[in-house]
């Protein structure tokens, strides 16, 4: 893998000049060599921060907004790359090569793995500093294996593996449940110091990320639901990761808010920005972002009848005047991150949030006992944290709720692929995604990693019938294309 991981650093120079405008951003260390580190880069607090500083920036760059697309939350209007992407599905292997090169090169696993090995290196044990570090690598695989499904992890990191090996999907959400076992003991240690300051999140307080990881633990257990060695072909209350699921909601994040998971930006220069933000502000496709067709249309109607009291706070139509642009009916822009207009260019970008761990255990109470099990949870967040009139706690209702409580969050395309909740049209018209006009359900490998590693099949073989995945270019957790809500 070392080799891999040092290809791929190469690689990312050329991902941005192949990928036209696929992706602006620039991560805070695409600059730098590891292997020639710069006077007091080593030390693990600088390592550690430089690992989260890309991750907010990973995670608020146009993946995001690509997936964002893929669940209609957002579209691309005018005809330009946002509108291939976001609208028609147009994507390739080099399309994410910088996101999947991410996950592993500069800014990734390689320095949360060089940050663990200075850690264990140390005279004095710090177990809180290394259990932060193990959720941190649990949060950033996991979310890899859900967007390629089957991906390097066991043998990622291990210099003598030339061509490491892609891991089947459920092993790695098994494998980071345990990490995420190892960590809640790691972190219940009296003896450990943390990282302080250095934790941009929490501030190293065991607590909170303790809560963060029973949460993440919930979420990813969640996502083998469908896969038929964990509940077989039907989710029924007998399915025995259900109770687990609850269990471990009970101990995530509180539904107040107070302990959500989101990335920090200064906001102040370019690369303090939240991406959101920086792409409204300086990519020069601004015009061409807009929120879905799909999420303003049920959002203007569904508390009794009229608006969700969060509609303004999510969108801006054009015509605003303190947005600035004439009245064009392409639809309304993003108001968290447009700019100019209401924007916040330091808005905190929910990740991991109480919301989503209630209205996780809102669906697994569900499954386990029907809608008066799941009722409380979902009250807690529609009717009490936002005013909306309450309504029956069927599965279509938790999962719309979450769908508009998570909005910009990439976990709601995992729950589209999972329940097929909501039920979404394409909106493809000239059918350029991997599977013509259908809504992709992964995404294809980065090209550099295909260019390196052997073990990666090409673009056609990921988007028939052959290995690792399955037919209608989707993972294995998922169910057949245009699963049913129900």
């Amino acid at each position: 893998m070392h080799r891999t991981l040092k290809s791929l650093a190469i690689a990312a120079l050329l991902g941005v000049t192949l990928s036209g405008c696929s992706d602006f951003l620039s991560g805070p260390t695409v600059d730098e060599d590891p292997n020639n580190p710069t006077v007091g880069a080593t030390s693990a607090d600088n390592l550690f921060a430089g690992f989260q500083a890309s991750q907010f920036t990973t995670y608020s760059s146009t993946l995001a907004f690509t997936i964002c697309g893929f669940v209609q939350q957002c579209k691309g209007v005018n005809g330009r790359f946002v509108e291939t992407q976001l609208t028609e599905y147009n994507t390739s292997p080099l399309t994410f090569d910088i996101n999947f090169i991410g996950v592993y090169a500069l800014g990734g696993l390689r320095d949360l793995r060089e940050v663990q090995a200075k850690l264990d290196a140390r005279t004095v044990q710090d177990p809180l500093y290394e259990g932060i570090t193990h959720v941190w690598e649990a949060l950033v695989i996991s979310e890899a294996a859900d967007k390629w499904g089957d991906i390097p992890y066991s043998d990622a990191g291990n210099d003598a593996v030339q061509a490491p090996a892609l891991d089947d999907q459920l092993a790695i959400y098994n494998a980071l449940v345990a990490l995420l076992d190892q960590a809640v003991v790691e972190m219940a240690d009296p003896t450990g110091v943390g990282p302080g300051g250095v934790d941009f999140v929490y501030g190293g307080t065991a607590a909170a990320w303790t809560a963060m990881a029973h949460t993440l633990k919930a979420r990813i257990l969640l996502h083998t639901l469908r896969h038929p060695s964990v509940c077989g072909p039907t989710i029924t209350a007998a399915c025995a990761v259900l109770p687990t699921i609850v269990a471990e909601t009970n101990l995530g994040l509180p539904t107040d808010g107070s302990g959500d998971f989101t990335t920090v930006v200064g906001g102040g220069s370019a690369q303090e920005q939240n991406g959101w933000y920086q792409f409204y502000a300086s990519s020069g496709f601004d015009d061409d972002l807009r929120a879905g067709d799909y999420i303003t249309t049920i959002m203007s109607t569904r508390n009794a009848g009229g608006p969700d009291p969060r509609f303004d706070a999510y969108f801006v139509p054009p015509e605003d005047p303190s947005v600035g642009r004439p009245a064009d009916g392409l639809g309304f822009f993003i108001a968290r991150q447009m700019t100019p207009g209401p924007g916040n260019p330091a808005f905190p970008q929910p990740w991991v949030t109480g919301d989503e761990n209630a209205l996780i255990r809102a669906e697994a109470n569900f499954y386990l006992g029907g809608a008066g099990a799941a009722q409380a949870d979902l009250d807690a967040v529609r009717v009490t944290k936002y005013g909306l009139n309450a309504v029956a706690a069927t599965l279509p209702a938790i999962m719309e709720e979450k769908y508009v409580s998570l909005f910009q969050s990439p976990e709601v395309w995992n729950d589209y692929k999972r329940t097929g909740c909501p039920t979404l049209v394409s909106t493809s018209t000239q059918a350029l995604g991997p599977v013509g006009a259908e809504i992709p359900r992964r995404l294809y490998y980065g090209q550099s990693e295909f260019d390196v590693n052997s073990n990666v099949p090409d673009a056609s073989t990921q988007v028939g019938a052959g290995a690792p995945n399955q037919p209608g270019f989707r993972n294995d957790n998922d169910p057949a294309p245009d699963p049913t809500c129900t």
